[in-house]
C-alpha cells in the first residue's frame, strides 16, 4: 500500500473518530467551488460510484484547486468528487489484519454531471481494517450534461467501461463476483493497469465469494489503446502491473489478447472471451459448444474437459468459468459465470 503523503490522524484514531473528526468536516465545508465549477454537495460521509469514472489522484492536500486542473486536463471530464478516505498504510494480510490507518486525499474523475444518487460508497472492511469516507464534496463543470443513476445489475451483468489514460476495464470478476466498479476505482493507477491479487483488498472488496476456495481467479476485460485483452491471475500471486505499452508478455504480465473467433452462423450474439481456471481458453471448439448450448437449449457443464482441459487441471472444485459476450450489433458486453461442476443454462 503506498504513502498517500497527506500526513493527518484524526483525534480519535478509530473508524469512528474518523467520521467525527472536526477538522475533516470543516474543511470540507469550507471549500469553494474552482473557478467554471458548481458545488453540488458538501461533507458527505461517502463517495461516488458510477459508470462513468474516469480515474483518480492522490493528493497531499484537500485542494479543490488542484482537483479541478487535473479534470480539464483530463479528456471528457465533467466532473469531479473529492473526499477523505481512511485506509490502512499496509494491505491487510495474514499476521497484520489490522494495520495502522493513514489518511488519503481522493480526487475522483468522472465523464458525466455528478448524481448525488450516485454517492453510495460508505467504505468496507479490509480483513479487520474498516474503511471509511468523510468530507466528500461533489463538483461538475458549469455546462456539464446530466447522467442518470446507476440501477441495479441483474444476473447477467452488463458493465459500462472505466478508462484511465488508454487503459479502459470493461468488466471485473473475482470469481464468480462482479467486481467492475471496485477495480475500476482501484486498479487503474497512474496511467497504468494495476492489479493487486491478495485478498482482501479494495479492488476485490472484502465479501468473499466463495470461502471454501483458497484459489480464486481473478478475471478482467480490458483495453488498451482499443485493443482488447484478458488478464487472469489467481489470489495470492502478487501485484500485476499492465505497461502502458504495445502488448507483450514482459509489458503485460497474466494477459493475453482475444481469441477473436468469428461466431457460429446465425447467432444472435457475439462470444468476446472465456476464461476458466485462471487462463484464457483458446480452443475454438469450446466457443462452438457454448453456441450450441444456446442453440440448443441443453445445459452446459462446467468442467475441465468440456473447457478444453485435461482433467488433471486442477484436483479439486475451485475453478470458475467467465464468458463475455455482446449482443450482435451491440458493444455492449454482458457476462455469464459459473463454478466448476455447476450446470449452466444459457438462455440469453
Amino acid at each position: 500500500m503506498p504513502n498517500w503523503g497527506f500526513n493527518f490522524l484524526p483525534a480519535v484514531n478509530s473508524p469512528l473518530g474518523f467520521l467525527n473528526d472536526t477538522t475533516i468536516y470543516t474543511t470540507a465545508l469550507n471549500a469553494s467551488a474552482p473557478t467554471g465549477y458548481v458545488w453540488q454537495w458538501a461533507g458527505l460521509f461517502s463517495s461516488v460510484i458510477s459508470p462513468y469514472y474516469l480515474g483518480y489522484a492522490q493528493l497531499t492536500s484537500y485542494n479543490v484547486s488542484a482537483c479541478a486542473a487535473f479534470c480539464d486536463a483530463t479528456t471528457g471530464c465533467q466532473g469531479f468528487d473529492m473526499y477523505y478516505e481512511r485506509d490502512p498504510t499496509v494491505w491487510p494480510g495474514v499476521g497484520c489484519l489490522n494495520p495502522s490507518m493513514q489518511t488519503g486525499v481522493h480526487c475522483a474523475l468522472y465523464s458525466a454531471k455528478l448524481n448525488v444518487s450516485n454517492a453510495v460508497n460508505v467504505g468496507q472492511w479490509n480483513g479487520n481494517f474498516m474503511v471509511v469516507v468523510a468530507g466528500a464534496n461533489g463538483y461538475s463543470k458549469i455546462n456539464a450534461t446530466n447522467t442518470p443513476a446507476v440501477t441495479a445489475a441483474t444476473t447477467a451483468v452488463t458493465t459500462a467501461a472505466a478508462a484511465v489514460n488508454n487503459f479502459t476495464i470493461v468488466s471485473a470478476y473475482f470469481a464468480d463476483k462482479n467486481i467492475t466498479a471496485l477495480a475500476q476505482q482501484n486498479f487503474l493507477v497512474n496511467g497504468q493497469l494495476v492489479v493487486n491479487t491478495t485478498y482482501p483488498n479494495a479492488g476485490l472488496g472484502s465479501t468473499d465469494p466463495w470461502p471454501a476456495n483458497s484459489a480464486k481467479t481473478i478475471s478482467i476485460l480490458y483495453t488498451y489503446n482499443g485493443e482488447y485483452r484478458v488478464f487472469n491471475a489467481v489470489q495470492n500471486t502478487g501485484v500485476y502491473t499492465q505497461l502502458a505499452s504495445s502488448y507483450s508478455a514482459t509489458s503485460a504480465p497474466g494477459s493475453s489478447l482475444l481469441s477473436n473467433f468469428l461466431p457460429t452462423n446465425g447467432a444472435s450474439f457475439e462470444i468476446v472471451a472465456v476464461t476458466y481456471g485462471g487462463v484464457q481458453v483458446t480452443s475454438q471448439l469450446v466457443y462452438i459448444a457454448l453456441y450450441a448450448a444456446f442453440w440448443t437449449g441443453l445445459p452446459f457443464i462446467v468442467s475441465n474437459l468440456n473447457l478444453g482441459f485435461a482433467s488433471s487441471f486442477t484436483t479439486s472444485s475451485t475453478n470458475t468459468l467467465v464468458v463475455w459476450y455482446k449482443p450482435s450489433g451491440s458493444n455492449n458486453i454482458t457476462t455469464i459465470t459459473g463454478r466448476q461442476s455447476s450446470t449452466l443454462l444459457i438462455n440469453l
